[in-house]
């Protein structure tokens, strides 16, 4: 398929990002009406009674000790990292969850805690990847906090909001641009250039204001996006399987649908029938009722 935004410049797109200046990319965390329903549906699921049954803002946070993280470089184990490193996510999900549904467990301090115990860090990048500037791990902490910024930021103190902003800077677009770290993933024809350069442009997007360091920031992660779709087969396959295709694909789709809102519809990377194939791909794998396919990684 066309490189993605070949026929559109890194001016051209700032002047876009400028005509929607202040549109969110995410209105349906934003908006009251979105926020309301969202609180009758968690009443109605069990997540507001999960929230008060198994959510402790009293609990210790989570540490990802020295040891642990070298525990794969001396035995080739992740399990311990990532163990600390989930935990402490679940943490952060359900103190940014029961805080943007007003639920009373909410504790905006915990919140604030858990996101400078991130600023904390010394690195972002999981243990498996070590030696890499960004991986599937920071970007994925980095959009995270950066969504938390954009929707309950209002409510954080200045000095929180102003840390977080910085380590972002610093673990994920500094590194981005950084020479020295030439990280394969930009181009590749797998999951991680999806899911790197998707979560990058979603952070950029809660992140970054002016249209023209906007463009600039996400115009080539867009076009880096176009190799991990040529990676896909004529009819839309996916060599890496069905739980490769949500993740890979799955990190493209959250993309381009957060530059759908940010852009009010003007820029599309839903539209063709390359795109359409590729998102018609699990219905091949599926084989009768919850059975699917499973292969590759």
């Amino acid at each position: 398929m066309d490189m993605l935004l070949r026929h559109l410049t890194i001016g051209e797109l700032a002047t876009l990002f400028e005509r929607h200046r202040g549109r969110s990319p995410a209105p349906y965390l934003t908006d009251p009406e979105r926020v309301a329903r969202a609180r009758r549906l968690a009443r109605k699921n069990g997540q507001w009674q999960s929230l008060a049954n198994d959510f402790d803002p009293t609990a210790p946070i989570a540490v990802l000790k020295r040891s642990a993280y070298r525990n794969f470089r001396r035995v080739g184990d992740r399990r311990v990292p990532e163990a600390a490193a989930a935990e402490r996510r679940g943490q952060l999900g359900q103190a940014f969850l029961a805080l943007w549904l007003d639920h009373p467990r909410a504790d905006v301090d915990y919140l604030q805690d858990l996101m400078w115990a991130y600023c904390d860090d010394w690195t972002w990048v999981m243990a498996a990847h070590e030696g890499r500037g960004i991986d599937l791990g920071s970007v994925s902490i980095g959009v995270v906090l950066a969504e938390i910024l954009h929707v309950v930021g209002d409510r954080l103190e200045e000095e929180v909001r102003a840390r977080v902003t910085r380590a972002i800077e610093r673990e994920i677009f500094e590194k981005y641009w950084d020479y020295r770290h030439p990280d394969e993933w930009k181009t590749v024809r797998m999951n991680w250039n999806h899911v790197c350069n998707g979560e990058i442009i979603r952070t950029a997007l809660y992140q970054i204001e002016d249209p023209h360091v906007l463009a600039h920031m996400t115009h080539v992660a867009i076009q880096n996006m176009s190799y991990a779709l040529d990676g896909f087969a004529a009819d839309g396959g996916c060599e890496e399987g069905p739980g490769y295709w949500a993740y890979g694909f799955g990190h493209y789709l959250a993309a381009a649908n957060a530059l759908l809102h940010k852009t009010d519809g003007e820029l599309n990377l839903l539209a063709g029938e390359r795109i359409a194939a590729i998102s018609r791909y699990p219905l091949a794998a599926h084989i009768e009722g919850p059975l699917r396919s499973t292969f590759a990684d």
